[in-house]
């Protein structure tokens, strides 16, 4: 690692509300800019940090200008990029931990990001032998996708019937047609709420006797949105914080 590199990774560290180390042996910083995360309301400002062993993501802190929240880091080897043809200039971060939607400042940016990220991923499970994919967690649609439920067609949602996302898909479905839970060990320990639809391709996947699933009897909480909420602090980012930089193309 050269000494330039080295200094800017200890800035990035130094960014964080809350210090977080980032530097490993042999740890690389490739590139950073700021990006906008479809979330399930309103697009929000985010942080992206690409090393040659993981991949930062971070919120910008709403009370402290240029302070990064506590980040969501992403072993790079497990990150998959694919296109997203639904946004202008976006593209699909999938992993087991998480997956979302990135939108760029430009085609051409969009390009870089999709083109060091997929480059440099391969690299990263070329070097821990990870070669089989895991069960990549969905990407969630916007709510403003669909006024209607994705799955029966007939259903519109509205104040008094809310809109519930599939975690096994991402679609957007009605509370009749996500009467069911799951456990998908690639988000979490506990059942997650899924669509009727993809209930009955796990079923027809594993044995019943050995099914973790249980039916949807309350409606989920808000801990299942939460993480999509929160103040816009987008004022709170401009000018150089928007550029994307990239040190170590591949």
């Amino acid at each position: 690692m050269s000494d330039i590199n080295k200094e800017k990774i200890i800035s990035i560290e130094k960014s964080f509300s809350t210090y977080r180390k980032l530097r490993s042996s042999g740890t690389i910083l490739i590139g950073e800019g700021t990006l906008s995360k479809v979330c399930r309301k309103n697009n929000q400002k985010r942080r992206i940090i690409m090393f040659n062993d993981k991949l930062v993501v971070a919120a910008f802190h709403a009370g402290i200008k240029k302070k990064l929240k506590i980040p969501l880091i992403i072993p790079l080897c497990e990150v998959y990029v694919n296109d997203e043809p639904a946004f202008p200039n976006a593209f699909q971060i999938k992993s087991s931990q998480k997956s979302f939607s990135l939108i760029a400042q430009s085609q051409e940016d969009k390009r870089l990001w999709m083109k060091n990220l997929k480059e440099y991923a391969t690299y990263a499970r070329g070097r821990h032998n990870h070669s089989e994919k895991s069960e990549a967690a969905a990407v969630w649609l916007p709510d403003k996708q669909s006024d209607t439920c994705m799955r029966c067609i007939t259903y519109h949602f509205g104040a008094l019937k809310r809109k519930h996302h599939c975690r096994k898909c991402g679609m957007l479905v009605c509370g009749p047609c996500s009467t069911h839970t799951w456990v998908i060990e690639a988000i979490s320990d506990n059942p997650v709420r899924i669509c009727d639809f993809c209930y009955f391709v796990f079923l027809q996947e594993s044995d019943r006797s050995n099914a973790l699933s249980v039916n949807r009897s309350k409606q989920p909480t808000e801990e299942f949105y939460s993480e999509e909420e929160g103040e816009d602090i987008n004022d709170e980012v401009g000018g150089d914080d928007e550029k994307m930089m990239f040190y170590n193309e591949a």
